[in-house]
């Protein structure tokens, strides 16, 4: 929790270890629509997805205390794989808000 508080905090962002939670992930095979534009997200930032095609990875969620909210939950998800981060994002869980990626 500790390495990815602070990895999270180089990357300008303030969350509460106390909210992590972890979740595997399937990243599919053949990437959907969906899963080409969050890709595109990653590779904006120097993450690719792609590689990972068709293995889990572990995804870990966090409230983010620091976030350009305005009221609304803002979230961070960080996508390790091995130990390594290979994806992520901040995003807010109204229904109408944002995402935005980690750096």
């Amino acid at each position: 929790t500790g390495e990815r508080s602070e990895f999270l905090r180089q990357c300008g962002w303030t969350v509460d270890p106390a909210t992590e939670t972890e979740q595997i992930i399937h990243i599919p095979e053949r990437f959907s629509a969906v899963y080409e534009s969050y890709n595109e997200l990653q590779l904006q930032q120097g993450y690719d997805l792609k590689p990972f095609a068709g293995r889990d990875c572990i995804m870990y969620t966090y409230v983010v205390t620091n976030g350009p909210g305005g009221g609304q939950i803002v979230i961070a998800d960080l996508y390790v794989y091995d130990d390594r981060v290979i994806g992520g994002d901040v995003h807010s869980t109204d229904l109408n808000g944002f995402m935005v990626s980690l750096k």
